[in-house]
């Protein structure tokens, strides 16, 4: 086990401050939204790329509705989903009979040509974090690049936190699971993060803060998730990427569904630009088509692009 790791067992909680600040991540909705089939604090992110923790869709719904394949194509802007040179990627997700997936097979085009294809297979029983065992395969395609793409592998889970390491470069994703830990000094003395370290508050499937730390308090490229406080669903992600600042709100219907997202872009407080999604939905209310439209004025012509969904179940 890395020393550094193993030290931290040896570290004494009791001084950590219960003082620290405390951020309210959670928060009463007078609609409490209901399941969705995709996992929207995962979802349409960059966390689609750790391909460790394959958590981006509601199990539960994947095995009601007896879902087998999920096939996702996203397709260039302002471009028609019908000419076949405008497919930019395509995601294949294969789920067993019980909704747990078993493997994503990825595909990228250029110009009508698959330029990479890339399959990950899953093996194992995914643990109750959401981390499960992977392995990679191009398929005998030399084309192929796996850049891009993060693979873990458990390092140590106790009770006050668990922490993953790289399989590449050897940095550290960290989880502070429980709420009194979060706070400056409950990190650096619980983990002694590095630069290049992620640490984040709450769980993988329900982060609450994202960040990286740098001199034991100054934290950057933070990422926050506002949940409703009933049943955890995703009701707002902010973060920072200097000079920008980007704020992602959920939208759900006056049923309780969720119709999709609005992605706001602000540089010093002053508001640049949105994008705004909207689901289109089929059998089983089930998303088969996500329609992203981005203007700098609601007097602009909109940029859209597209995404489609596509289903097979067991029988």
């Amino acid at each position: 086990m890395n020393a550094r790791i193993a030290s931290l067992f040896f570290i004494p909680l009791f001084f950590l401050a219960c003082s620290e600040d405390k951020r309210p991540f959670f928060r009463s909705e007078k609609l409490e939204p209901k399941p969705f089939v995709l996992a929207i604090q995962h979802f349409f992110s960059e966390a689609e790329d750790n391909m460790s923790f394959p958590i981006w869709f509601d199990e539960a719904l994947i095995q009601k509705n007896r879902i087998k394949t999920i096939t996702r194509k996203v397709y260039g802007l302002n471009e028609e989903f019908a000419n076949v040179s405008s497919q930019k990627s395509e995601r294949i997700y294969n789920f067993d009979s019980k909704g747990h997936i078993v493997s994503v097979q990825i595909k990228e085009f250029y110009e009508g040509q698959k330029v990479n294809d890339v399959t990950f297979l899953y093996a194992g029983v995914k643990d109750q974090y959401g981390f499960q065992n992977v392995s990679k395969s191009d398929g005998g395609n030399e084309m192929s690049d796996f850049g891009g793409f993060q693979l873990y592998r458990m390092e140590k889970t106790a009770s006050n936190f668990l922490a993953y390491r790289n399989e590449e470069n050897g940095n550290y994703l960290f989880f502070l699971p429980n709420e009194q830990h979060w706070g400056s000094l409950s990190v650096d003395s619980i983990l002694a993060p590095t630069p290049e370290d992620i640490v984040i508050y709450g769980t993988p499937k329900i982060p609450a803060k994202r960040f990286n730390v740098d001199n034991r308090v100054n934290e950057s490229n933070v990422r926050t998730f506002t949940y409703t406080r009933k049943a955890n669903h995703p009701i707002k992600i902010e973060f920072d990427k200097e000079p920008f600042h980007y704020k992602r709100n959920i939208t759900y219907g006056k049923d309780g569904s969720c119709s999709g997202f609005v992605d706001s872009t602000f540089s010093m407080d002053q508001y640049l630009m949105r994008r705004s999604t909207t689901f289109i939905k089929g059998h089983h209310h089930l998303p088969i088509k996500a329609i992203h439209a981005s203007a700098r004025l609601k007097t602009d012509p909109n940029n859209t692009q597209l995404e489609t969904f596509e289903y097979t179940y067991y029988e």
